[in-house]
């Protein structure tokens, strides 16, 4: 993405978007295990410029554990960054103001959920510095790793899109959904213009592998 001097303000990832996300977590399907999605929320076709892949059936369960992510890696695109629960603010979600870390939406799915979508937002730095800078770099079949209390869970990239907000604000029930299979998603925004950024990315991954890891709690 274009890049402005170092010191320009951080971008904020979901502007007005957290009334449509809340209806969706009032759902609470992934406690229940029932899939409540109306049909107006099946996926609609993607948009132009989406990068998708087909996605295979999720692995069994094992041993995976519904809890907190604690920290995010995605090698394709450097990024290794801390994660804290965060929740809406009045009618915004924000990122943490740390722009080197990210937030995960506690009212939504955890991480290694049977059902729902885990998402996760963060900061893009117009001059560096932001942990989702080169998210955009990422491409189907990438793997995403996460870090829980327990655990390390792998998710394969599936679609990467990049949406105006407005755009984003529409489709944001069936991006974010807490019903259906569960998969992760991670959104920053994009599209800097040299005052603001225009548009988000959206990155959505589904479950693939897990492996016990009892030092997850530590970064760094």
């Amino acid at each position: 993405m274009p890049r402005s001097p170092r010191g320009a303000r951080v971008a904020t990832a979901l502007v007005g978007l957290v009334g449509v996300v809340l209806l969706a977590a009032g759902l609470r399907a992934w406690t229940t295990g029932a899939d409540l999605a109306p049909s107006g929320l099946l996926p609609a076709a993607p948009a132009a410029g989406t990068q998708t892949q087909a996605v295979a059936p999720a692995p069994p369960r094992g041993t995976w554990t519904p809890r907190a992510p604690r920290i995010v890696s995605a090698p394709a695109a450097d990024i290794r960054a801390r994660v804290v629960p965060v929740r809406a603010r009045g009618s915004t979600l924000l990122p943490p103001v740390d722009p080197a870390r990210l937030g995960w939406w506690s009212d939504g799915a955890p991480a290694g959920a049977l059902r729902g979508t885990a998402l996760l937002t963060g900061h893009a730095v117009s001059g560096g510095g932001g942990a989702l800078d080169r998210m955009d770099v990422l491409r189907p079949g990438d793997v995403l790793t996460v870090q829980t209390a327990r655990e390390e869970l792998t998710y394969a990239v599936t679609e990467v899109m990049t949406l105006s907000k407005d755009v984003l604000a529409s489709r944001s029930a069936r991006l974010f959904r807490q019903t259906g299979p569960h998969r992760l998603a991670v959104v920053t925004c994009a599209d800097w213009d040299g005052s603001a950024f225009r548009s988000n990315t959206v990155v959505l991954a589904r479950p693939v592998s897990s492996r016990s890891h009892p030092a997850a709690d530590t970064d760094r």
